[in-house]
């Protein structure tokens, strides 16, 4: 920003940004995080109380992640095609 300012731009003319996500990113990724792990403990609970069976409910409650990666993945690779 400070070169685009001093040494492209014509005198006089400056470029100020006006909005900064870098806040918004913040929440988002906190609230994917703490909702991802409350998701992981309610459902490891929840198999465990209908199954008896804790490592059954650990296994489903590790699922939760790995499809949520996965499927950021798959979609960063439709939305932006490699050219």
């Amino acid at each position: 920003m400070d070169e685009l300012n001093n040494h492209i731009l014509p005198e006089g003319v400056k470029v100020i940004p006006m909005l900064d996500r870098s806040d918004l990113l913040h929440y988002t990724l906190h609230t994917v995080l703490h909702n991802l792990g409350e998701g992981m403990i309610l459902v490891t609970i929840i198999l465990f109380l209908f199954l008896g069976n804790v490592r059954g409910a650990f296994i489903v409650a590790l699922t939760i992640p790995f499809s949520l990666l996965f499927a950021s993945i798959f979609l960063d690779l439709s939305i932006f095609p490699q050219t």
